[in-house]
């Protein structure tokens, strides 16, 4: 207990905070006439830290992700352990995690206990294609889920309003719950059909403003019943009555107004001026006008096969053209029709 003399210590001797002892040894016999001095400094061991002893995440987590207030944290998977786990180590929903804290080398001999509640939230349910047959918004998108959220992209981005407008393509959609928002979502791919079921009527034909679309040519007169085997862009009717036109694409369909046709002999009458033979053909036709002009080659349901300039008489060869009823009209109005057999 002193550098000179002082009294030999027992081993069992409690040591004091802030006291300095001193070492001899001995060698041979001899004791050292020198003595090491050794300060000893007493320090109290922490409690445990502090931090709430259940913590929510959305999705995933990790050891890093916990909040826990204290000095030189470390963290076990239970109470006594010794198998330290490292901030990456990722934490399992329900489980308890134990951490302590050291102090000027002084590790606390209680630890604090954390159940993790790891929160994982998948991505709403629905239909993953929607056709939508009018000019829709983001608002008219369907998804079932909790306080549903879309995107442009499947991850990241910013989430789009509700009124803005959809274009053919693939949405993305996330739900959240509780506060936490789906990682993953539901992709929905959009097909906006807006279709125009103009009509525009030239003598007595008839022609829808819209190409590329499917065609049915309704009979007014007779509970807008489609016409059999009428299918064309283009109609002529050889009979006088009422017609409309329903277009279809992607399971949306737009009717016309009923147009009312009451000229069909008086265009009829036209034939004469216009002639063809032979008639029925299976090969080479001629074709008579009195002047030259232009005219389309159009199947009895109205699709146009050709167009072809006349002067006089000329030949067009059927050759190729399928059994059936055609048209033969010209840019001034004349019409006629040949059969191929």
């Amino acid at each position: 207990d002193a550098a000179i003399a002082g009294n030999v210590l027992a081993p069992s001797t409690v040591l004091v905070d802030g006291t300095t002892y001193y070492a001899t040894q001995m060698i041979n016999g001899c004791s050292s006439l020198n003595r090491l001095a050794v300060s000893v400094s007493i320090n109290t061991i922490p409690p445990a830290p502090i931090g709430t002893a259940s913590q929510e995440f959305c999705n995933s987590a990790t050891i890093a992700n916990l909040v826990v207030t204290g000095t030189t944290l470390k963290y076990y998977d239970n109470a006594l352990s010794s198998n330290q786990l490292s901030n990456t180590t990722v934490l399992i929903n329900g489980s308890t995690y134990f951490v302590s804290q050291s102090n000027a080398g002084c590790e606390s001999s209680n630890r604090l206990a954390i159940t993790a509640i790891v929160n994982s939230i998948i991505p709403p349910t629905g239909n993953t294609i929607q056709n939508f047959c009018f000019a829709a918004t983001v608002n008219d998108l369907n998804a079932v889920g909790s306080s549903i959220t879309w995107y442009s992209s499947a991850s990241g981005g910013t989430p789009l309003l509700g009124t803005t407008a959809l274009s053919n393509g693939t949405y993305y959609a996330s739900q959240t719950i509780n506060g936490c928002e789906s990682i993953n979502r539901l992709a929905v791919t959009v097909s906006v059909t807006i279709l125009n079921a103009t009509v525009t009527q030239t003598g007595i034909t008839l022609t829808s403003a819209q190409s590329g679309v499917n065609y049915a040519w309704l009979d007014c007169n007779n509970g807008n019943q489609p016409i059999s085997g009428i299918n064309g862009q283009s109609f002529i009717p050889t009979l006088n009555g009422s017609y409309a036109l329903e277009i279809s694409l992607n399971n949306c369909s737009a009717t016309s107004t009923c147009f009312q046709i009451s000229t069909v002999s008086l265009d009829e009458l036209k034939f004469n001026t216009l002639t063809v033979q032979p008639n029925p053909t299976n090969g080479i036709l001629k074709v008579i006008i009195s002047k030259p002009t232009s005219a389309i080659i159009m199947s009895s349901n109205g699709l146009e096969i050709e167009r072809i300039k006349l002067n006089d008489e000329t030949l067009l060869d059927t050759s190729n053209y399928a059994l059936g009823i055609y048209y033969i009209r010209t840019d001034d109005g004349y019409v006629t029709k040949f059969i191929k057999n």
